[in-house]
């Protein structure tokens, strides 16, 4: 008998259940999606990392000889090393593009992904490995020939394969860019044996057995190997950072939006099971009256939801890594060089799924349980409704005092029904910090946009110049674009605590192209009295206006002593700044490595002595392509939050709704039309809706500015903004959906029966 009343009440409540088969789904598609692909990347990147050997020590130095590795590979911690020359060479008949030439003696550290071809082999030399990316992009496949060029001296090679290296999943031509161009740069393997005469080795990737002991083999190497200018690990790999900030961004603010995401879906399927429960009061009274025990009455109005949310959460799990998951993956491996990146469905996803079911079901026996601890007598009545003796003053008071009867029983409705209320604003409350925290993302963006290219970068263009540029080179390079000039010296500081950090600092000899800005994005005029340090790096090493450092110049012996003259602010690189005049007054030789322009230039146009133009338009476009992608989510999360806002303002409406039905028909027995009590459950709707507003959208900015604070690498430093287009926006939204909801919801005013509704309380 239970199973048929079972399918029955599916049948006459169909629309219920979809509601709550809808947002099970939907929360935990959200969930499942977000972070499968996310998880993902992690895992897939660790992978890629640990098969393909990624390097654990990079050593810089002028060059590493035979004798240097020896003492390096002898090291009881060093378990391989390679040594590496890495220069910018270009590609002949392909102007514009930029490669980057790798010459290698061995493979065993950074190992090659060999997607087509050939392993490496370095008794090939006329033979080069492409980076697969590039070669895609500009159409080479193996087997064909290409002519690489670097200054003067040209290398004509043919592709043996098309490969990836773990230490280029984040491939950029230099810091200034964001995204990979792959078009216009790429890199390249070759033996070191292309080359007819002896190189120079600056660096050497090393493999240690036990990555916790990379301080003390640092300084056993150091003490052992006078070539040795720099020691650096992961953390200061370009592309191990970019490609884990990527996941430690997307983790931070994939946890806040798929959080809300449950927290509102549950409470939208709290909401209709207890009001499903409720209009089978009379039917549990029955069961009981007939004889059926507690336990087995509880079972089956459990059943109704275990099922369907069990099949909702593992339809949501599917949907959302085959739909969201895959989309995103696809979409973040545009960026980022990992083979075999997939997707990964770790314990969490599960745990999540379990708990929305559990918490159901929870619901479920609690309604239950409270009707079934009534007589059998009582509970075949329909539920009264409570009269409570509440001492609710608020409309004699004040301004309430002379409000209109409508406004004053629905803020009394409003006070006597604190759990209905409360769950209403809280539901849409969330909603409502949903749309402004993604409508905030988009903003903050728009905001750092404007800060870095309209009051910091004052160029159409700048020339990267060679390291190795002639002085004749670089008269004829000012001569005609001008003297407006930089300089960025990486340096080795000593801390407090003895211990030493890597930093740069950017010698600025062009204050009107590239402005430093204080905290509130005004423009500072450095003086030649001392260097400045951004105000986050400020606050990480303890240094504050009047101290001084000591630094040494990666390559140099002699260390130089530096005062901190001021602060400022920059949204994308924390370091320190300093005038030409102040770096020449601490013995040091400025050596300009970047030049502003003011002209458009053409980018495959590079004149010699220089290594790369780039322009700001281009800069500004790879921004723009980060925005293109964040607009994704949001489109993503404010449809689901669209979805989520109408079910939790439609089950408000029909729960408010069903326990106004006896009062709405006595009101219709003294006389009131229809439009009258529309008006009055109408305006709750309002009020409720007013409330939610207000206390969301200052909950989404604190949200965006979590998200930022906590998802931001150590490099950027800027606030969160949400504009007040995005406050009215979000606000606007959701009242007129809250309006549209309450209008149809009370237009079943006038189909209320006033001879049953009044006559079901007897």
């Amino acid at each position: 008998m239970l199973k048929r009343k079972l399918y029955r009440d599916l049948r006459q409540n169909l629309s219920q259940f979809i509601v709550i088969f809808v947002m099970v789904m939907l929360s935990v598609m959200a969930f499942a999606g977000v972070h499968a692909y996310m998880d993902g990347m992690r895992v897939s990147g660790d992978k890629y990392y640990a098969e393909y050997n990624l390097a654990d020590m990079w050593l810089t130095g002028e060059n590493f000889s035979a004798e240097d590795m020896e003492k390096i590979t002898s090291n009881d911690n060093v378990d391989k090393a390679d040594r590496r020359l890495t220069v910018q060479g270009t590609l002949e008949g392909r102007d514009g593009v930029t490669l980057e030439m790798n010459l290698i003696e061995e493979n065993e550290v950074c190992r090659m992904y060999v997607f087509q071809g050939t392993a490496f082999d370095p008794k090939e030399t006329d033979s080069v490995w492409v980076d697969r990316e590039f070669a895609r992009a500009n159409g080479y496949s193996v087997g064909d020939s290409m002519t690489l060029k670097y200054t003067s001296f040209k290398m004509e090679v043919k592709i043996a394969g098309l490969v990836e290296t773990p230490d280029h999943t984040y491939s950029i031509k230099d810091s200034t860019e964001i995204f990979p161009d792959h078009h216009s740069y790429g890199y390249v393997y070759l033996s070191s044996g292309v080359i007819p005469f002896r190189i120079p080795f600056p660096f050497v990737m090393i493999d240690l057995k036990d990555p916790s002991l990379f301080d003390e083999t640092k300084l056993q190497l150091e003490e052992e190997i006078s070539a040795i200018a720099a020691t650096t690990g992961r953390t200061e790999l370009a592309s191990w950072v970019g490609y884990n900030s990527e996941v430690e961004e997307g983790e931070t603010y994939a946890f806040v939006f798929t959080f809300l995401l449950l927290f509102i879906a549950i409470l939208s399927v709290i909401t209709t099971m207890n009001r499903f429960i409720r209009k089978e009061r009379t039917q549990i009274g029955t069961l009981k009256a007939l004889g059926y025990r507690r336990r087995r009455i509880i079972l089956h109005y459990i059943s109704y939801n275990l099922v369907l949310s069990l099949i909702a959460a593992a339809a949501g799990m599917v949907v959302g890594v085959l739909t969201i998951g895959r989309f995103f993956l696809k979409m973040e491996m545009e960026y980022f060089e990992v083979p075999e990146a997939h997707m990964v469905l770790e314990p969490v996803v599960f745990i999540a799924a379990a708990l929305c079911v559990i918490l159901i079901a929870a619901v479920t026996w609690l309604s239950c349980r409270k009707i079934l601890n009534e007589p059998a007598s009582q509970a075949l009545r329909t539920e009264v409704p409570t009269v409570r003796n509440t001492n609710f003053s608020l409309t004699t008071r004040g301004a309430f005092r002379n409000a209109s009867t409508v406004t004053k029983w629905n803020l009394r409705d409003i006070g006597r029904n604190k759990g209905r209320s409360l769950a209403g604003i809280a539901g849409i409350m969330g909603c409502v910090m949903l749309v402004v925290t993604a409508l905030g993302m988009h903003d903050t963006i728009q905001d750092y946009l404007s800060w870095q290219f309209d009051k910091i970068n004052h160029y159409e263009s700048y020339i990267v110049l060679s390291s190795d540029y002639t002085d004749s080179e670089y008269e004829a390079l000012i001569s005609e674009y001008g003297d407006e000039t930089s300089q960025t010296i990486a340096f080795e500081m000593q801390e407090a605590d003895g211990t030493t950090s890597a930093q740069t600092l950017f010698v600025n000899d062009a204050p009107e192209h590239v402005r430093t800005t204080d905290h509130d994005r005004r423009a500072i005029e450095m003086t030649d009295e001392g260097v400045w340090i951004t105000e986050k790096l400020s606050g990480s090493t303890g240094l504050g206006i009047g101290d001084e450092f000591t630094f040494t110049v990666y390559g140099e012996e002699e260390p130089h002593t530096a005062r901190i003259a001021g602060t400022c602010r920059d949204p994308q690189s924390q370091r320190f700044f300093c005038t030409k005049g102040y770096l020449e007054s601490l013995g040091m030789t400025y050596r300009a490595d970047t030049i502003y322009v003011d002209e458009l230039l053409d980018r495959s146009r590079v004149p010699e002595g220089a290594e790369v133009i780039q322009t700001r338009e281009g800069l500004e476009t790879g921004v723009r392509s980060m925005l293109d992608r964040m607009n994704s989510v949001i489109v993503l999360f404010i449809a689901l939050s669209a979805v989520l806002a109408v079910v939790i303002l439609y089950n408000l409406g029909i729960l408010s709704f069903s326990e106004k039905q006896y009062q709405f028909a006595t009101l219709k027995v003294l006389g009131y039309r229809a439009k009258p009590l529309r008006r009055i459950f109408n305006q709750q709707g309002r009020i409720l809706a007013l409330i939610s507003i207000a206390l969301g959208l200052p909950a989404g900015y604190f949200m965006v500015s979590y998200i930022f604070s906590a998802a931001l690498g150590d490099n950027y430093d800027f606030p969160a903004y949400v504009s007040p287009q995005s406050f009215v926006i979000a606000g606007a939204a959701i009242f007129l959906v809250s309006g549209l909801v309450n209008y149809w919801l009370s237009g079943r005013i006038r189909k209320i029966d006033m001879v049953s509704s009044l006559k079901a309380n007897e």
